[in-house]
């Protein structure tokens, strides 16, 4: 619950200072997983899979390949002004 609502408050700043069509949904992507990445050190790893790498969860891995996907595209339209 207290994720989704710093997720909020989050993409709001952004919005105000807005600068490129798509900032809010890679924002979104980068703290939306990042808040994901934190959430699934309490919980209780999937059956069957237990940690896999460093111990991390499977749902650790794929937020944090999540958060570098996002992070990539923000750099890429940010400073190489590309359009999508």
């Amino acid at each position: 619950f207290l994720e989704g609502v710093v997720v909020f408050i989050v993409i709001y700043l952004v919005k105000m200072k807005q600068k490129f069509q798509g900032e809010l949904i890679l924002v979104y992507a980068c703290v939306y997983s990042l808040a994901r990445f934190v959430c699934e050190f309490y919980r209780e790893p999937d059956f069957g899979l237990g940690f896999i790498f460093w111990g991390m969860s499977m749902g650790q891995i794929l937020s944090l390949l999540m958060f570098v996907a996002a992070l990539l595209f923000y750099i890429c339209i940010k400073f190489k002004k590309v359009n999508i």
